[in-house]
């Protein structure tokens, strides 16, 4: 990258993280709330990989992160306007995403991408129902794109693998009561601005609160995602479950059901389970452990990892993550993750194709 380059990247860093901290999540005209954070990390992968020809490979089946192998990263900055739907009926939200994770939305130049940009509006007399339109993250999963407001550092093996990042299209969503909402929606696919062939993905949420401190989210997706090709339809079918009845404790599970299907005989499916557990015991002591288990046996079409037979590997994670709360708007996290399979999946430092990995992190963030 020439020095000019660098130069804008990080000067447009700078002047975002600048920007930030001087608005320091005010409230403006109705209700407009500017605020963001900056996320810094060092990340190490044990194994240190490397391709047959000796060059460094970096993390496999990773999201963000897959490329980071010692070295220090400025992975987002985040600068986001947010406006709820008020008695005025309307809001919006715009979410602009700079850093190494940018890239990994799959629209980034210069390391940066438009994460979200919507507007929202609700009928004078149905005030219950609100219509969103534009560009929006998924439903589906426990984790968002936003690392420092996870439970861990990096994102799992669900979030990468089984689920969307963004979808661009409409939704409509109904409060039937203050303990459940549905929606209702049509977009143009996963993680694509412009549609990749002449088919739009439907979708469908239910959240509901179906006793005290029990949240259940179901989303079901349902469409075509291959390329120039409307016949061939992806379905994804994903439960959440959270708890929160035990203090300083929170609990989610995840369940997730893919499938692609070619025709009307060949489909390649997939499914997978995750469990979080976080504990908030004090300013230094906030532990989270996720374990997650990836079945893509059938097709291998998600890890893109198949032996001679058909067969794709099933995959499983288990990450340790500590935060240490600085102040109000400061915390580092340490996280130690591990990555194992049933088939060869990772690489080595000899080059070798191994069933494990291994790595340590940490990052820094600031919110504003």
């Amino acid at each position: 990258m020439s020095g000019s380059t660098w130069m804008r990247k990080w000067g447009v860093l700078g002047f975002c993280a600048a920007l930030s901290a001087a608005l320091n999540g005010q409230a403006f005209a109705e209700g407009l709330v500017i605020g963001g954070y900056v996320q810094g990390s060092y990340q190490v992968n044990l194994g240190k990989p490397k391709d047959g020809s000796g060059n460094p490979t970096g993390n496999q089946l990773r999201s963000f992160d897959a490329s980071q192998d010692d070295d220090f990263s400025v992975n987002q900055v985040q600068l986001n306007a947010l406006k709820a739907v008020g008695d005025d009926r309307y809001g919006y939200g715009v979410k602009l995403l700079f850093g190494r994770d940018a890239a990994g939305l799959g629209q980034g130049v210069f390391d940066v991408a438009v994460e979200e940009a919507y507007a929202m509006y609700s009928p004078e007399k149905l005030r219950k129902l609100t219509f969103t339109g534009g560009k929006f993250v998924t439903m589906e999963g426990v984790e968002i794109i936003e690392s420092p407001l996870n439970l861990n550092i990096t994102e799992g093996l669900l979030f990468g693998l089984a689920e969307a990042y963004t979808h661009v299209g409409a939704k409509a969503a109904y409060a039937i009561s203050d303990k459940a909402t549905v929606m209702a929606g049509v977009v143009n696919g996963w993680d694509v601005d412009d549609d990749n062939n002449r088919g739009k993905t439907l979708m469908g949420n239910v959240n509901l609160i179906p006793v005290d401190k029990v949240t259940a989210n179901l989303h079901v997706m349902y469409g075509p995602e291959a390329a120039d090709q409307t016949h061939q339809k992806r379905t994804s079918v994903d439960l959440v479950l959270g708890y929160s009845g035990i203090d300083k404790l929170s609990l989610n599970l995840q369940g997730n059901w893919g499938q692609d299907k070619q025709d009307t005989v060949t489909a390649s499916t997939w499914k997978g389970v995750g469990l979080w557990a976080g504990y908030s015991a004090s300013d230094y002591l906030n532990p989270g452990v996720r374990f997650e288990v990836f079945d893509d046996s059938n097709g291998g079409s998600r890890t893109g990892i198949v032996n001679s037979g058909g067969v794709g590997p099933t995959v499983k994670d288990i990450t340790f993550t500590n935060k240490f709360k600085l102040t109000e708007k400061m915390f580092i996290r340490a996280e130690y993750r591990h990555d194992f399979s049933n088939a060869p999946a990772f690489q080595n430092k000899d080059g070798n194709t191994v069933r494990v990995q291994n790595t340590l992190g940490a990052d820094w963030v600031v919110l504003f």
